[in-house]
């Protein structure tokens, strides 16, 4: 036969080295051969130019040019394919490289009968399926073969191993140098193996048949192999047992899974068990009913990819002609989702292959006759030019080449005159393309952004998502595409229904350009990302933002300045109402019932308390100038608790061990608590003071009812009721935990007793307590208490501070302090404003020190203040001149917001470091321009506070 049958060359001149290397590849073919190239030189040197890769086979394999001049491609390429199903290797090694000689060999003769315009597209692309069949097939076999001979197996019949072929591979449609996508299952106990475990053994099975089609030797590859089409696979093994498969599919599958199974068929292993599972899954691929959430599932798919209508400009040069507008897949999705709403009522459309569905969607009247035709002759076109971009190099490749010199070269190759012909004839392809995918559900609103794609569909990142998310603002969009992959997978407990994902498509979009608006998109993408993780069910969340979508910036917002309340917005739809609604709940005392379970008691104090935080944190962010007064808020909540509490703890306490007569108890705020300073995340410090006629007294039952009560004395009753107040505020419940507490300010530290009798307490305070801890006093306020015990230990707090004292003493007590604090409390960095020379720390000594030094002479600062007050009582008396009161309540203010914002927006324990949307937070709340401008008023403001503490030891004024 004649190899180059009506073949016509366009203008074409060779290079001289083209010339050079075809009588190189001559005199390496028999004479009839030899005789054919040299006869045929302008056609060899024009492949030469075009495609080294082709060229490079024939001086390795020169035989193929003489047995195609003998035999027909066809019956060339079957009876190479036969030596694979006959094969003889012993070895790994000889296997491996009999097959990539085959696989040479075929891809030659193919390429010559493609460029020789012998074969049709669908001539090419059967052929290398054929081989791409048999080449998995025969080298499953070779495999169980040689696990036989190692005596793993006793039989590699009826194994029970699925081996499907999908995509272009399972349509019968692979492309010259396409991977192949497969998936393997395999059916539990199938097979006998000998102590061998039974799921390592198929996965080291898939691993072997992946290496050694794909591996890269001397002798080059056969195919490579794609496994990511099977479930879930950044959480799942590369072979999977059937009931775990079908079970994923069933409750898990996603549409464009069941896209990619139209195609899908056995092509190895035991091909009962691998038409019996396709079977199973006939009712998730091909579902009878939909309703309209299904569909317009469906149609997303389609809605996600950018298509321009109209006329819009496509440039050749550089063009995907597979992934980009107008191209290959386009006419694929056009076909498939079509598919998907149809076939399961029409057994008619349920075909694995693009061009023979598109006339039977024009048979079943679902797109017209010229349609049919029109997308046909572009998606022959298109395959055909994709055929001749990877004979070139033998590359994965769609894309044309973007340089003028190498886009003109291509031209030639693809058998045009001049690179403008190729490109008018290219780009009429796309537009039309373009045009018809573009009509398709075009009443749809889009779900692709306006600069191109937002797809998340499939086992790998989509080349124009990429960009989009890129123009987006993302700096890691791969790492987008991943994680929105990930979520569509149903990995989340949010995403594992279909419903949710349904809507979660629906969502991405607005999704991605809400987050855009953050300071920093990647780190609010993560955000948002854990936000979810932590979501209990999806459906409710999404259907909200699908209703109300300014939702999405609030919560972008409120996750990016405050991760660590993303929790509990993430488990109590409460929350997230109070954050829709930008409401605050009532100030009203807090009721508990004392008769409750005390379980309840706890949950339901620690929802009101959430809650109420929440709203602060909500009035916080709305309203950040105003967060220096926010202590007062959290020390009240935080009171409400401690109050509501007591009783019901009382309550318990008495159900266990009945009453104590005449007994009192009190719990004291010191610290932050005290002064109503507490910010989101403080602790609470509190000591706890008892009082009683006789501590040796038992207690007593009060009536009838309780008189199977154990009796103990008062000293073990308070403390178990201290210790039972402490749980009850601290310990984790179903609510979460309500606050830590700290109860070392107490009389001798964490060697004293935890509730301190009240003599003792007195004793204690006016014999034995340090300076430190008269100044601790100052911010001492009774929370809570029975009886008169409160009003008792206010009294007694105000005469222990009113006690005149030593101003050198005192100074030397201080100074030793404050160089303690500085060894053991260094300052970590310019935002700690806590620690170091000129720290909140060193401005509340000054304000302490100096009301214990002046207390005796006015007693009037002797009461729980905050600092701003503790400085306006200061400054009333004339302990602070007004200079230095100015710039003190400046400083104050400036340390009081900095703080309350601090433990707004970090983990707690942790060094602050400002995210872009904090310290947008911490600029606007202190009217400044700029990072450096905050640090700069920091370091000020810690030099005016070290120098005033420095004036105040010395001279006791300032």
């Amino acid at each position: 036969m004649t190899l180059l049958k009506d073949h016509a060359l366009p203008p074409y001149k060779a290079h001289t080295d083209c010339a050079t290397l075809i009588a190189e590849v001559a005199a390496l073919a028999d004479r009839q051969a030899a005789d054919y190239i040299k006869t045929n030189a302008d056609f060899f040197e024009w492949l030469a130019e075009g495609s080294p890769y082709l060229i490079g086979l024939m001086r390795r394999y020169p035989d193929v040019v003489a047995s195609l001049l003998t035999q027909s491609p066809q019956d060339y390429c079957e009876t190479l394919r036969e030596t694979l199903t006959n094969n003889t290797c012993a070895t790994r090694e000889e296997w491996m490289k009999h097959i990539r000689d085959v696989r040479n060999c075929s891809a030659l003769a193919v390429g010559l009968a493609d460029v020789a315009k012998m074969w049709r597209v669908e001539e090419v692309v059967q052929q290398m399926t054929n081989l791409a069949d048999v080449a998995v097939a025969t080298t499953l076999d070779w495999l169980f073969h040689e696990a036989m001979a190692a005596g793993k197996i006793s039989s590699p019949a009826q194994t029970g191993l699925v081996v499907l072929a999908l995509g272009k591979h399972g349509g019968r449609e692979l492309n010259y140098s396409s991977d192949i996508d497969i998936v393997v299952y395999y059916t539990p106990d199938a097979i006998t193996l000998a102590a061998i475990d039974e799921r390592k053994f198929f996965i080291s099975l898939v691993r072997d048949l992946a290496h050694i089609l794909q591996e890269r030797t001397q002798d080059g590859y056969v195919f490579r192999v794609d496994l990511r089409l099977r479930p879930d696979p950044g959480a799942t093994q590369v072979a999977i047992s059937v009931p775990a498969a079908l079970s994923y599919y069933e409750s898990m599958g996603q549409n464009w899974e069941r896209a990619v199974y139209i195609k899908a068929r056995p092509i190895a292993g035991d091909s009962e068990a691998g038409h019996r599972f396709l079977v199973h899954l006939e009712p998730y691929i091909w579902r009878r009913y939909f309703d309209f959430a299904s569909i317009e599932d469906v149609h997303s798919m389609k809605r996600q990819i950018h298509a321009v209508r109209g006329h819009t400009h496509i440039a050749a040069a550089g063009h995907n002609i597979k992934l980009g507008r107008g191209g290959i897949r386009e006419i694929e999705f056009f076909v498939q989702t079509q598919q998907l709403i149809a076939g399961g009522r029409d057994d008619g459309l349920r075909g694995q292959r693009t061009i023979e569905m598109l006339a039977a969607l024009a048979d079943h009247n679902w797109i017209t006759e010229d349609v049919a035709k029109g997308l046909t002759q572009s998606y022959y076109y298109l395959r055909q030019i994709e055929h001749r971009l990877q004979m070139q190099h033998d590359e994965q490749t769609q894309t044309l080449p973007a340089d003028e010199t190498a886009f003109a070269n291509f031209t030639h190759f693809a058998g045009y005159a001049t690179p403008q012909d190729f490109e008018k004839e290219l780009l009429q392809h796309l537009s039309y393309v373009t045009q018809e995918y573009g009509l398709l559900f075009e009443q749809g609103e889009s779900l692709a952004a306006d600069s191109g794609n937002l797809v998340f569909t499939g086992g790998e990142d989509d080349p124009d998502t990429i960009e989009t998310l890129a123009a987006m603002g993302f700096a890691r969009p791969k790492d987008v595409s991943g994680i929105i992959r990930s979520w569509h997978a149903g990995r989340l407990r949010a995403t594992r229904s279909v419903r949710s994902r349904e809507i979660l498509t629906r969502l991405t979009p607005m999704l991605l350009q809400s987050l855009t608006h953050a300071a920093d998109p990647d780190d609010a993408f993560v955000k948002f990302s854990n936000f979810l993780a932590e979501l209990p069910s999806g459906v409710q969340f999404f259907s909200l933002v699908q209703s109300m979508p300014r939702v999405l910036d609030i919560l972008v917002s409120f996750i990016t300045i405050t991760p660590h309340l993303a929790h509990r917005l993430s488990g109590d739809v409460n929350l997230l109402d109070m954050l829709i609604e930008n409401r605050l709940p009532s100030a009203a005392p807090l009721s508990l019932a004392p008769q409750d379970d005390f379980q309840e008691v706890l949950d339901a104090l620690r929802i009101h308390v959430h809650e109420a935080q929440f709203a602060g944190c909500i009035r916080m962010m709305s309203d950040p100038v105003q967060a220096y007064a926010q202590g007062e808020y959290f020390s009240a909540v935080a009171s409400r608790a401690i109050k509501a509490l007591l009783p019901c703890v009382l309550a318990d306490i008495a159900r266990r061990y009945s009453h104590i007569t005449d007994g009192d108890i009190a719990l004291v705020g010191m610290g932050k608590l005290g002064s109503q300073e507490l910010a989101l995340q403080s602790d609470l410090d509190i000591i706890i003071i008892c009082d009683c006629p006789d501590f040796s007294v038992l207690s007593e039952a009060a009536s009838e009812a309780e008189s199977q009560t154990q009796s103990i004395n008062a000293d073990t009753w308070f403390a178990r009721t201290a210790r039972h107040l402490l749980s009850g505020l601290s310990a984790h419940t179903a609510e979460g935990v309500l606050y830590e507490v700290d109860t070392r300010l107490r009389p001798s530290g964490q060697s004293g007793a935890l509730v301190s009798k009240l003599a003792s307490f007195e004793d204690y305070q006016r014999t034995q307590a340090w300076s430190w801890e008269h100044m601790a006093l100052t911010r001492a306020r009774t929370i809570a208490s029975t009886g008169d015990l409160g009003g008792r230990i206010d009294t007694l707090i105000h005469s222990i501070l009113c006690t005149p004292r030593d101003h050198n003493k005192l100074t030397r007590d201080i100074v030793d302090m404050r160089s303690r604090l500085a060894a053991h409390h260094t300052q970590d960095s310019v935002y700690d404003i806590k620690n170091g020379r000129g720290g909140l720390v060193e401005l509340e000594f000054i304000c302490q020190s100096l009301q214990i030094a002046y207390a005796h002479k006015y007693p009037i600062l002797a009461y729980s203040y905050t600092l701003p007050e503790a400085l306006d009582k200061l400054h009333e008396v004339g302990c602070v001149n007004d200079n230095t009161y100015a710039r003190m309540q400046e400083v104050v203010q400036c340390y009081s917001t900095l703080r309350q914002l601090m433990s707004l927006c970090r983990d707690k324990g942790q060094v602050f470091a400002p995210t872009p949307s904090g310290l947008n937070l911490l600029l606007q709340a202190t009217d400044m321009m700029s990072a450096s401008r905050l640090e700069e008023a920091i370091i000020s403001h810690r030099a005016f506070v070290g120098a005033t503490l420095d004036k105040a030891l010395q001279d006791w004024t300032i």
